[in-house]
């Protein structure tokens, strides 16, 4: 239902693996020490949500934290930079203010940038 409707959905975390690239290193280093806005865009929600004890399959979903930080930044930042290009460096963001739409706005992955304001 929150989904559906644009409102806050219960959500303070989530865990994903940044690759290493030498095209984004300069930008994941500076990024360590700000708030960040963080969007996913998924095939589909999984697990799937339960509505009156049916899964729903949610199709192409976009979420958005309107604030993030990335949880211990500096021992990330440290398997970051000793990780091999190419490689994958697990990483948990912190969430405030998260939401969703269906559909998607762009092509499925993680994408980030400094928040506003």
């Amino acid at each position: 239902m929150a989904i559906a409707q644009g409102e806050q959905l219960p959500v303070d975390g989530f865990n994903a693996k940044l690759i290493k690239s030498a095209e984004y290193e300069d930008a994941v280093s500076s990024a360590i020490s700000q708030t960040l806005q963080v969007f996913v865009q998924s095939s589909r929600l999984n697990p799937a949500p339960v509505v009156f004890g049916t899964a729903v399959d949610t199709g192409l979903i976009s979420l958005h934290a309107a604030e993030a930080n990335i949880e211990n930044a500096e021992d990330f930042l440290d398997r970051y930079k000793s990780a091999k290009y190419g490689e994958g460096v697990p990483v948990r963001f912190s969430l405030k203010e998260v939401r969703a739409q269906l559909g998607a706005e762009s092509a499925p992955g993680l994408y980030i940038k400094p928040a506003e304001g």
